[in-house]
């Protein structure tokens, strides 16, 4: 039985800036040590959607690319896919692909919009898996300990000086998935940390 390589999946969005390509290489050059295999999803997150449409990156194919702008598996920052995920996109404002600039806008319906798509897509169960677990991994690992969430909540953390944010996935007490967003703004972030904390618990007790 032929043993199959870890893959890691990498596309590059919110318009082109210096450096992408440097990363990509980077990230190639990284992994060919671990044994795992790069895929390039292109045109940003629109690579993602059905039928998907991505590029296997190796040493070959990035090799010299780093002198060359933009990036070769490329971008997109016209809200194509969230459109076609039926988020309202007249309530999204991206700045940047950096996901930091405080001129960047979105609502957490959008967000559980997209999180609910992407639990429907074949690639799917990637994603869930790749999250964080309450209580148990990364900057989650002391969060929630010894309530329904733990070692149950999969999601992502987000903070800067103004925002602390919540967003991923939670099996309900009646064994229903639920994808959640919470979005704080305000310099009281830990008190809304405190609460985040509270209502992902609950959500993870919640039966209908």
């Amino acid at each position: 039985m032929q043993e199959t390589k870890p893959r890691i999946g990498i596309l590059t969005s919110g318009g082109d800036c210096p450096g992408l390509n440097a990363v990509l290489r980077g990230v190639v050059l990284a992994a060919e040590k671990l044994g795992w295999e790069v895929v390039g999803f292109r045109d940003g997150f629109e690579g993602l959607l059905p039928p998907g449409n991505h590029v296997i990156l190796d040493r070959k194919s990035t090799n010299g690319i780093m002198a060359l702008g933009g990036t070769i598996i490329g971008t997109t920052n016209r809200g194509h896919f969230v459109a076609k995920v039926g988020a309202d996109t007249s309530k999204l404002v991206f700045a940047d692909g950096s996901g930091l600039s405080t001129l960047d806008r979105v609502t957490p319906r959008a967000q559980v919009q997209l999180l609910g798509y992407a639990h429907r897509a074949p690639w799917g169960p990637w994603l869930h898996s790749s999250l964080p677990v309450a209580g148990d991994s990364e900057l989650l690992k002391r969060r929630m300990r010894n309530t329904p969430a733990a070692g149950n909540l999969h999601a992502k953390t987000g903070t800067t000086n103004d925002v602390i944010a919540l967003a991923g996935y939670v099996t309900a007490a009646n064994g229903e998935v639920l994808a959640f967003s919470f979005l704080y703004n305000g310099r009281d972030r830990w008190t809304a940390k405190s609460m985040i904390d509270v209502m992902s618990e609950s959500l993870a007790s919640f039966g209908r």
